[in-house]
């Protein structure tokens, strides 16, 4: 995500509504990823990556995926991943 947006949406995240998608809910329960993991991610930046959608509007954030990346797979700041 992006940082400025992190920021912002942390200033604010009592005021939206977060939805988890049944997809992302799957994978949250085979990954032993909880809600507040999630939350945690969203305001500390774990090295978690989600995949999200956001509703400005409605002021929904839709959580459709997540998972914690592969250190191995990515740069040291987990925001690239390696080509092999």
């Amino acid at each position: 995500m992006n940082k400025k947006f992190i920021e912002h949406l942390n200033s604010v995240l009592s005021e939206w509504t977060i939805e988890y998608r049944v997809h992302a809910t799957r994978r949250m329960f085979e990954r032993n990823i909880d809600e507040a993991n999630f939350l945690f991610l969203l305001q500390n930046g774990r090295a978690l990556h989600a995949v999200v959608a956001v509703d400005s509007i409605t002021r929904r954030l839709y959580l459709i995926t997540i998972y914690e990346p592969e250190p191995e797979k990515w740069t040291d700041n987990f925001s690239r991943r390696i080509k092999q």
